[in-house]
């Protein structure tokens, strides 16, 4: 029966190798993979491997695929709600509609076309039990797509995960060759992404799946990452924040700081530089300013028309599950036990669509963004009759915020609700 259906689909392999040889020899849209061994002056013996592909190609991969024809936008635009023309309820939907991509157009050359580039990176857990393997992706994708869900997002590279040798190194010296690998490597994986933004550069000529041809300037116009992650890729001193002056001790405060930008905090590396001291002595100067440099040069010096604290977004799995939401959770952990909480969850019945934690929450060892999901559904419900009312009022507000963030568009009006739940 197998061999007759072998025959009839036409099949030129007969097990799963074949078909993986088939599937390597096809040609990749995105072009194809290199490798490149980074390692430190004083440690040659010790090499760190980076896996990667040219972003632009992936970006050529994107605008090129036939499924994405009809779903390209290819020029910026301000949409509105006001019947009467007066302008003043401006819609947010797309990165086509926002201020980025209406003040970069006017700096480029008439009839360019913006790809602005959004790139994000994780490094992840793949098993507990094996090993403990892990792996650090960097993904790219571009916001000219109407709708990224449909599989937009490419892989575009691979960096080391390669722990480095403790042997004779302090625990900051190990954490500064982190912070320098990290910057090195993405200037390997970034650089012909670079070069291309460039306005004087002449762009890149793309062909879209209809045959059209654009001249298209990639610009990075968004970073995608945890809180953690942000204070790397930004070079900022962990705990305080990676778009403003604000130290770690006042975040709380309600007084807006002077925002950060790229030329302050590279004047403050490069002066910290110039006095030639070791790593460990250029950190130390750094930190007086809340910056966390080393002598390296971070990965977005020269970076065209970008500014890295600007483009530095929060996402809802990071920012608001596994941040705010997970914080909001251990205040509550203040006001009721564990024991407490768990027998909430534990009495409420099993419903459709909502997750039962049948053992509780706090013996779970691993929560991940899905569980945090399914929590926020059930958290209201389980501080009825146990907390002071008011308490309860400010994790609705909270609750409020976290899901007013996830509309698909906002206007003024949206805007406002979610300010009104950050003051409730």
């Amino acid at each position: 029966m197998l061999c007759q259906l072998k025959d009839w689909l036409g099949l030129s392999f007969s097990d799963s190798r074949s078909i993986f040889n088939f599937v390597d020899q096809i040609l990749d849209q995105c072009g194809p993979w290199f490798t490149k061994c980074l390692l430190f002056r004083d440690q040659p013996n010790e090499y760190f491997t980076v896996h990667h592909r040219n972003p632009v190609e992936a970006i050529w991969g994107l605008w090129g695929d036939p499924v994405f024809t009809n779903l390209l936008v290819y020029k910026p635009g301000k949409y509105f709600q006001d019947s009467d023309c007066s302008h003043n309820s401006q819609i947010f939907h797309g990165m086509w509609s926002g201020i980025m991509w209406n003040v970069t157009q006017d700096q480029l050359p008439a009839g360019a076309t913006l790809a602005p580039v959004i790139i994000a990176s994780d490094k992840m857990q793949l098993t507990y039990f094996t090993g403990g393997k892990a792996a650090y992706p960097v993904y790219l994708t571009i916001g000219n797509i109407l709708k990224p869900n449909l599989q937009a997002c490419m892989l575009i590279a691979y960096l080391s995960v390669n722990k480095i040798a403790r042997s004779g190194h302090s625990k900051q010296t190990l954490k500064l060759q982190n912070y320098e690998l990290f910057h090195c490597s993405m200037v390997e994986v970034l650089a012909t992404l670079k070069e291309a933004g460039h306005p004087m550069k002449g762009g890149v000529r793309m062909v879209v799946g209809n045959g059209e041809t654009h001249l298209v300037w990639p610009i990075l116009a968004a970073y995608v990452a945890d809180y953690p992650k942000q204070f790397l890729v930004t070079c900022t001193k962990y705990g305080a924040c990676p778009k403003c002056h604000q130290k770690a001790n006042d975040l709380g405060n309600t007084m807006c700081s002077k925002d950060c930008t790229l030329s302050w905090t590279l004047e403050i590396i490069k002066k910290a530089q110039s006095n030639g001291k070791s790593p460990s002595g250029v950190h130390s100067l750094t930190m007086e300013d809340n910056i966390a440099g080393g002598n390296y040069t971070p990965f977005w010096t020269d970076f065209p028309l970008y500014d890295i604290h600007d483009i530095i977004t929060p996402d809802v799995l990071h920012q608001l599950y596994q941040g705010v939401f997970k914080h909001l959770i251990s205040w509550i952990q203040a006001v009721m036990t564990e024991e407490e909480f768990d027998s909430q969850v534990l009495s409420l019945p099993p419903v459709f669509g909502v997750c039962h934690f049948k053992n509780g929450i706090f013996g779970l060892s691993h929560v991940r963004g899905p569980e945090r999901k399914s929590l926020a559904k059930i958290f209201l419900v389980c501080l009825a009759g146990r907390v002071d009312p008011k308490c309860i009022v400010a994790c609705r507000s909270i609750l409020d915020f976290i899901h007013l963030a996830q509309y698909p568009s906002h206007d003024g009006t949206t805007l406002g609700y979610m300010i009104t739940a950050l003051q409730s």
